[in-house]
């Protein structure tokens, strides 16, 4: 596989409300970052103008997407996607992590206290 520089604006994730809709516009790609691979894809905000920016999507963010809508990110595209943004502490230093949530999903803390982007459960039932 060959790797290209990212090119365009990158998401201001500190500027993101939760709540918010964001649509994935194109394909996702693996692609090295700063801190190693990082897998990115080109987002808009719904109601928003203006171009596409990059998006790292972290690894709860493509676990549900996995299970929401297949392992192939073409099919990740132009789906609504809800935004959960928290500030954290990452090696010491402040950030702001971003959570893509399809519709009919939920962000949970696993058993070991690990965030997880799962399914809704029925009624009654349980995640784990």
């Amino acid at each position: 596989m060959k790797f290209a520089k990212s090119t365009g604006a990158w998401l201001d994730k500190s500027t993101l409300e939760n709540g918010q809709i964001l649509t994935l516009v194109t394909e996702a790609i693996e692609q090295e970052g700063q801190s190693g691979s990082q897998i990115v894809a080109k987002a808009k905000i719904e109601g928003q103008d203006g171009e596409a920016r990059n998006v790292a999507i972290n690894g709860a963010s493509k676990n549900g997407l996995i299970d929401a809508f297949g392992a192939d990110s073409l099919n990740w595209m132009n789906k609504p996607l809800t935004v959960n943004v928290e500030r954290t502490t990452i090696g010491g230093k402040r950030a702001y992590v971003l959570y893509l949530i399809p519709e009919g999903f939920e962000m949970v803390e696993d058993s070991e206290g690990y965030v997880a982007i799962k399914r809704r459960a029925e009624e009654g039932a349980s995640n784990y």
